[in-house]
C-alpha cells in the first residue's frame, strides 16, 4: 500500500494524537544545532554535513489491546538529522488492514515530522504487528521499520476458523456442534447464514460468563439429509456468516461485525473418490483443480473412484458445463480399485475462471447420480 495523503483523526482514533509540526525554513549552516518548538522532544546535537538522515523518536508503538471493529492511530514522529534536505520516496504498509500518511515528502536539515498509521483491525485475532517500512534518502539508514502493535479481541471469537463435519452417509441427516466466545454482555446475533441451501446454522443456548467475564455460545451446523454426494471440501467449500451486534469494550455506542466459518466435509458412503492430478492430490475429494491455464490451452485431469467394499459399474458419464467449452470425459477400469476418470478439454480464449462438473451414474444403491467438479482459472497467453 502507498503513501497516502494525511487527512485528521477518524472515528475511534486513540486520544492525544500530536498534530504535525508547522514546516520550518532549512538553516544554511550545517554545524549549528537547531532548535524548534516541536511536539515532542529530541536531543540537541549538530547536524551531520553532506548527508540527509532520518530519525525517529521510536520505531515501535504499542497500542494495546484493541476491539476488531474500530479504527486506531499511532504517530511515528522523526527528525532530519543530517543537512541536506531528506525526501521520503515510499512508504509501504505490510498488510490491507493499514494505511500509513504523512503531510509531505520533503523536510529540510534539522526539521521534523510524522507519519501516521491508521489500523483497522477488521477480521483480526491476537497480537497484530502492522509494519511499516519507509524509503528515503537517508544515509545510511535508506530503510526503516516501524511497528505498530496492538492486541486485537474480536467482538465474536470463533474456536476454529475451519469446521470439518467429516465424512456423512448419504440420506441421512446429520449435525455438528461448535462453539462461539465473546466478552461482549449484550451480543446478539442478527442474522446466521450459509452458501449453501442443504446447510442451517442454529444457536443453541449459552453459558457463563466465566471468570473472565466471557459468554459461550452453543452452535449447532444440520446438514440435510438431501445433501448432493459430491464434497465441499477445497475451493468447493461451504460457508456459514454470522452477523452480531454489541458494544465492544471501551466503546460507547453498539458496532456490527460479521464473522465467516469455513466448512468441509463430504457426502459418500460406499464410491469413495481420490484426486489424483491438482490440488489435493492424493487426498479423498470431488473436485478435479485444473490450476492456472493460458487461454487456448490444453488441459487435462484426473480422478479415482474405488468402491470401499465391492466393485461396481459406471453406466453413463457427461458433463454440465457452460456452452461453448471443448471438453470430454474417459474412463479406465482399474479392477477391484474401481475406474479413473479422465476429463481433457481446451481452455476458453477469454480469460475467467472455466468451471462445470461430471456427473457419473453408477450401479451403486444411494449413490447411483456422482457430481464431481472440475475448476481452473483462464490466464492471458503469453
Amino acid at each position: 500500500m502507498g503513501l497516502a495523503p494525511e487527512n485528521g483523526p477518524e472515528k475511534n482514533a486513540k486520544p492525544n494524537v500530536p498534530s504535525e509540526p508547522s514546516s520550518t525554513t532549512p538553516i544554511s549552516r550545517p554545524d549549528v544545532p537547531v532548535h524548534r518548538a516541536v511536539p515532542v522532544e529530541f536531543e540537541e546535537k549538530p547536524l551531520e554535513p553532506g548527508i540527509a538522515r532520518i530519525e525517529f523518536k521510536e520505531t515501535t508503538i504499542d497500542i494495546g489491546r484493541v476491539s476488531d471493529t474500530g479504527n486506531y492511530q499511532a504517530r511515528f514522529h522523526f527528525m532530519n538529522r543530517g543537512a541536506e534536505m531528506l525526501t521520503l520516496r515510499k512508504v509501504t504498509t505490510g498488510c490491507k488492514c493499514a494505511q500509513a500518511a504523512t503531510a509531505r515528502l520533503s523536510y529540510g536539515p534539522g526539521e521534523q515530522g510524522s507519519i501516521l498509521v491508521t489500523l483497522q483491525p477488521t477480521g483480526k485475532e491476537g497480537y497484530v504487528p502492522s509494519v511499516v517500512r519507509v524509503l528515503s534518502n537517508s544515509s545510511p539508514n535508506e530503510m526503516e521499520t516501524l511497528s505498530m502493535m496492538a492486541a486485537v479481541e474480536p467482538m465474536l471469537m470463533l474456536e476454529t476458523g475451519t469446521l470439518d463435519v467429516g465424512r456423512l452417509a448419504p440420506g441421512q441427516e446429520h449435525s455438528v456442534s461448535f462453539e462461539l466466545t465473546t466478552g461482549i454482555t449484550d451480543l446478539t446475533f442478527l442474522k446466521l447464514e450459509t452458501n449453501r441451501d442443504y446447510l442451517k446454522l442454529r444457536i443453541r443456548g449459552k453459558s457463563g460468563p466465566d471468570d473472565e467475564g466471557y459468554i459461550t455460545y452453543e452452535g449447532r451446523l444440520v446438514v440435510a439429509a438431501d445433501a448432493p454426494w459430491s464434497v465441499f471440501r477445497g475451493l468447493r467449500a461451504a460457508g456459514a456468516k454470522f452477523h452480531a451486534r454489541g458494544t465492544p469494550f471501551g466503546e460507547t455506542r453498539p458496532a456490527r461485525a460479521r464473522y465467516s466459518l469455513r466448512i468441509e466435509g463430504s457426502v459418500y458412503e460406499e464410491v469413495v473418490p481420490t484426486v489424483l492430478t491438482g490440488h489435493g492430490a492424493g487426498r479423498e475429494g470431488a473436485l478435479i483443480y485444473l490450476g492456472n491455464l493460458p487461454s487456448n490451452s490444453a488441459f487435462e485431469g484426473r480422478i479415482e473412484l474405488a468402491g470401499r467394499s465391492r466393485p461396481f459399474r459406471i453406466l453413463e458419464t457427461r458433463i454440465e458445463a457452460p456452452a461453448g467449452l471443448q471438453a470430454e470425459v474417459s474412463t479406465i477400469e482399474r479392477g477391484e480399485r474401481g475406474h479413473e476418470l479422465i476429463l481433457r478439454g481446451r481452455a476458453p480464449a477469454r480469460r475467467g475462471t472455466l468451471k462445470g462438473d461430471v456427473v457419473v451414474t453408477t450401479d451403486v444403491p444411494g449413490e447411483e447420480l456422482l457430481r464431481i467438479g472440475f475448476q481452473g482459472s483462464i490466464l492471458r497467453a503469453r
